[in-house]
């Protein structure tokens, strides 16, 4: 039978602290953090953490969960507040969703912030028109909006096209009021007019397009890539939906305003039994 033996300890030389990684290991590991955890305890673990916490190249990228912000509100205003003052200017991706938005706050992120390219806001703060205007034409840069807050759709789409105009993807989502409408185009329309260079579209709220909204879309973004909308099924006949389906690489239409589609995959499921009959 073999003999078992306790297994010897490791030389004292061979012990390691957190303290003696690579900065750029550490910085690594700490990005996987929230920014709430970041700054209210990583940073505060010695002198090291502190300065690699500080660094700007750490704050390219923000993000605010719902469940950062019941936690304290008022913390959470500082957190904000702090992370973009140590971004330096160099933030480029800000996702923000708390169940408040106050306007100072997004004024003095904003203000900040010229160079964001990913803006994702999610409350159930209202955003006016005047202050939606006045937040976008800070952000010429910006390439992906996702608003997810009760809002007039089809000013935000004008402001957008207007304010920024190397946008390429818009996701307007609205779940406070849920129940679905027919025969509304405006939003579309306001698409087709007013951001043509759209690759992606995804639009949920009490409205559903209708053939009219999708082929304005159709023949005015024609770098559409994605689309992912509310439909009027009975107003859609197979040679739309045939001619959409070879025009637009991902495409997803739903009857059902509140069937959102998961936000973190990247392609769409394409739905094709409205033209299956016809086939």
């Amino acid at each position: 039978m073999a003999s078992t033996s306790n297994p010897q300890p490791l030389p004292a030389d061979c012990s390691r602290s957190y303290a003696d990684l690579p900065a750029e290991l550490i910085s690594s590991i700490l990005m996987r953090l929230g920014a709430v955890e970041v700054l209210a305890s990583a940073r505060k673990v010695c002198k090291t953490w502190r300065q690699i916490c500080s660094d700007p190249e750490m704050w390219r990228v923000i993000k605010i969960e719902h469940s950062d912000y019941e936690k304290s509100p008022q913390l959470l205003k500082h957190v904000v507040v702090k992370a973009v003052d140590l971004s330096c200017g160099q933030l480029v991706h800000l996702d923000l969703r708390m169940l408040r938005m106050p306007h100072n706050l997004l004024c003095y992120v904003f203000d900040r912030s010229s160079g964001l390219r990913r803006l994702h806001l999610s409350s159930y703060s209202q955003i006016t028109n005047r202050r939606m205007n006045g937040f976008l034409k800070r952000l010429p840069f910006l390439e992906e909006l996702h608003l997810e807050c009760p809002c007039n759709f089809k000013k935000a789409i004008e402001i957008a096209g207007r304010c920024c105009p190397q946008l390429k993807s818009l996701k307007l989502i609205n779940k406070i009021y849920l129940y679905p409408k027919k025969g509304y185009d405006e939003e579309a329309l306001a698409v087709a007019e007013n951001i043509p260079g759209l690759c992606r579209l995804q639009i949920y709220g009490p409205n559903k397009m209708t053939s009219d909204g999708l082929l304005a879309i159709s023949e005015n973004c024609r770098q559409l890539e994605s689309l992912d909308v509310c439909l009027d099924v009975a107003t859609v006949g197979p040679d739309l939906m045939r001619r959409l389906s070879e025009q637009i690489k991902y495409l997803r239409l739903s009857y059902d305003s509140s069937e959102e589609s998961d936000p973190d995959l990247d392609l769409f499921s394409f739905l094709g039994p409205l033209i299956e009959d016809d086939l």
